[in-house]
């Protein structure tokens, strides 16, 4: 995944999530999603971040059909 696509599928404030997983500032985040920056470890969070986010929306999804 790009970090165009992963920015377009985090939403508003997630930066901050991020940072604090991988202890790091918000700021190095920013960096990282706008391409400025490079870090292996900040990548990780961001998708670690959003599979945990896509599985709570498989859930609320799947509570809301039943």
């Amino acid at each position: 995944m790009d970090r165009k696509e992963l920015k377009r599928l985090l939403p508003y404030g997630y930066g901050r999530k991020i940072a604090k997983r991988v202890g790091v500032s918000e700021k190095s985040v920013s960096l990282f999603i706008n391409g400025k920056s490079n870090s292996p470890k900040i990548e990780i969070g961001a998708l670690e971040v959003l599979a945990e986010l896509n599985r709570k929306r498989r859930l609320l999804i799947s509570q809301i059909k039943h």
